[in-house]
């Protein structure tokens, strides 16, 4: 295997006090010439008009993970001060970090202390659902407090169900607003509708935005519906799709070019030798929120989150099987093959599972169901998934009672009415497929890694 050096020079384009300038920078680093296929890298600075001049250097992909570095492993503070506007570091940077128990880089340290190791002043820290810890149970309000470590304040971008919008009272003092939050790949968790709020306030206010990437773990698929206009909500901010395959600076990306009315000062740290391919190498950095603990638990969140809003389903919350497993109580009465069929049919399409029975603290009720073992998301459609155990439990005279967030979740009314009976699978093949094909098209060009999204469409045949 032999190694080359490439010189990576990045011509960004950034405003300051009205004019525009060029700037180049520097990043020397090697990469690994393999077997297998070409892996294009982006370190990108994307600015105001998304029309920066951001060059990629086309390599071989890296045969090993010790090389691949996330976006806080990039960023220097020289990146940091140019990303400001400022030119030397005599004057100092204050910044706001968006972010919380996952922003670590891959020794686990935090990266709100290695910004502040490099002589970066870091005035406030913003919480996404869930809260600086990642312990707020869903929904529920993350309040103001302090960092235990450092002292500095902690202002919560959730609350009363849905997000808080950055305000100038938070945001005047600040030269950059920096964004590092680890997401799940699913449109509906919210950590993506904190981004957009995020972007929403930098351009209000005028303030530049720095994203430091990092993967997606659910890998390369891109599936499902859009968001329909009169279903936009926290939970469906931005009608991308509910599996969009994307890493929140790629997501930036087409926010600010295709999203936002008022265009932010973005720039993207791009993460070094990533394959879209590999996910997220090694473990989460932390639990994503107190039932979302686990790479695992992610790869079933793509179809069990939705499933947690369909009564009487059981995903296990409150078990060490959440967000791992779907269960009916023993109350309800099915038929005796009934797991073993549902089993069978999702196997078909790429899912394994074993019979499973625990007790569940929610509905104080003894479940049964299915532990599912999932160990690559890119070996089954999500989307399909879901589809396949909510039309099997309505077939099988199980009363499935949707949520009134369940439609906002998925995007569209037409699933609901579909698993009722009520609208035809053709159509909804249809919609969804044109859609995603739509925004695949038009999103071309805020990806960063390849390979690209690969694009899942949905059959108008039962599989």
């Amino acid at each position: 295997m032999s190694v080359y050096s490439l010189i990576l020079v990045e011509k960004c384009m950034l405003r300051l006090s009205g004019s525009v300038f060029l700037f180049a920078c520097l990043c020397a680093f090697s990469q690994a010439a393999v077997s297998h296929g070409t892996h294009a890298q982006a370190f990108a600075l994307s600015g105001r008009t998304q029309k920066v001049a951001q060059k990629s250097v086309h390599v071989a992909s890296a045969s090993s993970q010790e090389h691949f570095l996330l976006g806080s492993e990039v960023v220097t503070s020289a990146l940091l001060f140019a990303a400001a506007g400022k030119t030397g570091n005599k004057n100092g940077l204050t910044i706001g970090l968006i972010t919380n128990q996952t922003g670590k880089d891959q020794r686990g340290r935090r990266t709100l202390d290695v910004l502040r190791k490099k002589g970066i002043s870091i005035a406030r820290i913003f919480v996404p659902e869930h809260g600086l810890a990642g312990t707020v149970k869903a929904s529920h309000d993350v309040v103001d407090s302090l960092d235990e470590k450092t002292g500095i304040p902690v202002i919560s971008l959730f609350g009363n169900g849905s997000g808080k919008a950055l305000d100038a009272v938070h945001l005047s003092d600040l030269d950059l607003l920096v964004f590092e939050l680890q997401d799940s790949g699913m449109r509906h968790y919210t950590y993506i509708s904190t981004l957009f709020l995020v972007m929403q306030a930098a351009a209000q206010y005028n303030k530049p935005l720095m994203i430091l990437d990092r993967p997606n773990p659910l890998k390369h698929p891109m599936e499902g519906p859009l968001v329909e206009p009169e279903l936009h909500s926290f939970i469906s901010i931005a009608s991308v799709p509910v599996r969009h395959g994307m890493t929140m600076g790629e997501l930036a990306r087409y926010f600010n070019a295709h999203v936002l009315e008022k265009k932010v000062d973005l720039h993207v740290v791009a993460m070094r030798h990533y394959n879209r391919l590999q996910g997220l190498p090694g473990k989460l950095p932390a639990q994503l929120s107190p039932h979302l603990q686990s790479k695992e638990a992610c790869y079933g969140y793509s179809f069990l989150g939705l499933l947690g809003e369909v009564k009487p389903f059981d995903v296990g919350l409150g078990t060490e099987y959440a967000l791992r497993s779907v269960a009916l109580p023993e109350t309800v009465r099915v038929p005796h093959t009934f797991w073993v069929d549902l089993a069978q049919r999702l196997k078909k399409i790429g899912v394994h599972s074993k019979p499973l029975r625990f007790y569940s603290p929610r509905k104080k009720l003894q479940c049964t169901g299915l532990f599912f073992t999932l160990s690559d998301p890119a070996l089954f459609s999500s989307f399909q998934v879901l589809v396949s155990i909510l039309t099997f439990m309505h077939k099988a005279g199980v009363p499935l009672i949707f949520s009134a967030a369940f439609d906002k979740a998925a995007g569209t009314a037409k699933l609901r009415e579909y698993v009722q009976g009520d609208f035809s699978r053709a159509l909804l093949a249809r919609q969804v497929n044109e859609q995603l094909h739509r925004f695949y098209e038009e999103a071309k060009t805020s990806f960063l890694y390849t390979p690209a999204p690969k694009v899942v469409f949905f059959s108008d045949k039962v599989q």
